[in-house]
């Protein structure tokens, strides 16, 4: 790492809420990345900081593998307790 880094920090507002990109060039890869946001939706819910709208399209996406939810529960908790 280069000294000029260390001990850097940043504050959370220089993230983006989600770390990929939504442009996507072709449909295929649109279609792909899709069904990859909507595979992760239970862990995504993790996250601290998502916005209603995000949190809300997650949570849809989500219910289609309420065995994942369920065991993520916990999770769900101490997150909604941290905040």
């Amino acid at each position: 790492m280069p000294a000029t880094l260390a001990g850097r920090e940043l504050p959370a507002e220089q993230f983006p809420e989600l770390p990929w990109r939504t442009d996507w060039g072709s449909e295929r890869d649109a279609a792909l990345m899709a069904d990859y946001v909507a595979w992760s939706a239970p862990r995504l819910l993790t996250l601290h900081g998502l916005g209603d709208q995000i949190r809300a399209a997650l949570e849809v996406a989500a219910r289609r593998q309420a065995e994942v939810v369920d065991g993520l529960y916990p999770l769900y908790r101490a997150s909604s307790i941290a905040a």
